[in-house]
């Protein structure tokens, strides 16, 4: 008796999943599913069903934990992700707080994340972790940041989010789980996106952490050399004619924000992607490979001059430079050497910008003449 009573009752607490935080699309776009599918199927497929076991004690309890403004908070969102399971029950104690794991929420800079009004990451090490988007609801780029994500997850690029990648020097997308949105105490609906956290730390970390002393030269031009491969072969495997010249080639496989925080290494999965959702822009309008002096200004140029160390008189730097031009050119096969002659003079041109800025503040350190000049003789040699 006392088992069928316990069924009957995890029946109503299953249909009663996520009454308050309706999930908007499902995409399980990795092979690995971490989530529980029969649990979401419910959630979407059988709304109807399942209202009837809305409670509005449920809604009091969730609205008071989130903010005066009505913002998520890591309480509402622990609240939420136990109610809703999305991750087994394993994970929680009696009383419903996770036992094995943590939530974070990430502190940010707004200004320069404007679609984003909070971040939040899930750490259920060694089941999985995850990475919440919340986005700004005054402009509206929840719902067109998600339409852009199921643009992707419809494309070829999805694939860059499983093991079954065309080419193993591609990078791996940190694809989106799931789009959800939720309801605050306004009545206002709010969106968010459940990412897979990418492993590894950003390529931002390893400048630094280099530039501190602590990550090892040979590491450091390892990770250049992958990045460098992975980007490579995302804009070559991606190219809409592959037998046009380098500078009249365009490709669908385009990342339009490659700055060294949204580039992340591990030695096991290699280079990971985030913050992607503007690559659904190359899938209608294909990019000309030739913007990639972008990415070496984002990635390589910029980053290296910001810090206060005389950089120019490291070898080491110019070979990440040397380093990126080889491995990026052979992922054009017959066009290698077409490509490592614009790299070249796309990498002199920014150095020169770089070195005029540089030395016009006065604050500034002011780099030797004769050094830089040395510099730009040893890349013409690449």
């Amino acid at each position: 008796m006392f088992h069928k009573i316990s069924i009957f009752f995890s029946l109503i607490f299953l249909l009663n999943a996520l009454s308050y935080a309706e999930i908007t699309k499902i995409n399980f776009i990795n092979n690995d599913a971490s989530f529980e599918t029969r649990l979401l199927d419910i959630a979407d497929n059988q709304k109807d069903f399942y209202k009837k076991f809305y409670t509005s004690q449920t809604i009091l309890n969730f609205e008071a934990k989130l903010t005066e403004k009505g913002d998520l908070t890591p309480d509402a969102l622990e609240y939420w992700l136990f109610r809703s399971e999305l991750i087994p029950l394993s994970f929680f104690n009696i009383s419903g707080k996770l036992a094995q794991g943590h939530i974070q929420q990430i502190e940010f800079d707004q200004e320069e994340a404007s679609f984003s009004k909070a971040l939040f990451q899930i750490n259920l090490e060694p089941f999985n972790s995850y990475f919440i988007k919340v986005y700004n609801d005054s402009n509206n780029s929840g719902k067109y940041s998600i339409k852009k994500l199921e643009q992707i997850a419809d494309s070829a690029l999805k694939k860059l989010g499983t093991q079954a990648k065309p080419n193993l020097k591609l990078p791996y997308l940190a694809l989106a789980v799931l789009n959800g949105k939720y309801k605050n105490q306004f009545d206002k609906e709010v969106f968010f996106t459940i990412f897979n956290k990418a492993p590894g730390k950003s390529l931002d970390f390893y400048f630094q952490d280099y530039f501190e002393k602590n990550t090892p030269f040979e590491k450091l031009k390892l990770i250049i050399s992958k990045f460098a491969e992975a980007i490579g072969s995302l804009q070559y495997d991606f190219a809409i004619d592959p037998i046009l010249s380098f500078e009249e080639l365009t490709t669908k496989g385009w990342h339009d924000d490659l700055q060294q925080g949204n580039i992340y290494y591990d030695d096991e999965k290699g280079i990971t992607l985030i913050d992607y959702d503007d690559m659904a822009n190359a899938i209608v309008n294909p990019v000309s490979i030739k913007k990639i002096s972008n990415c070496l200004s984002q990635t390589l140029i910029i980053p290296c001059l910001i810090f206060n160390n005389p950089i120019f008189n490291k070898s080491e730097l110019l070979e990440t430079y040397k380093e990126f031009v080889c491995k990026y050119s052979s992922c054009f096969n017959e066009k290698s050497e077409e490509v490592k002659i614009f790299l070249i003079k796309e990498i002199i041109n920014l150095l020169n910008e770089q070195y005029s800025l540089k030395n016009a503040h006065s604050d500034s350190q002011y780099i030797d003449q004769s050094a830089y000049n040395n510099l730009i003789a040893q890349i013409k040699e690449f």
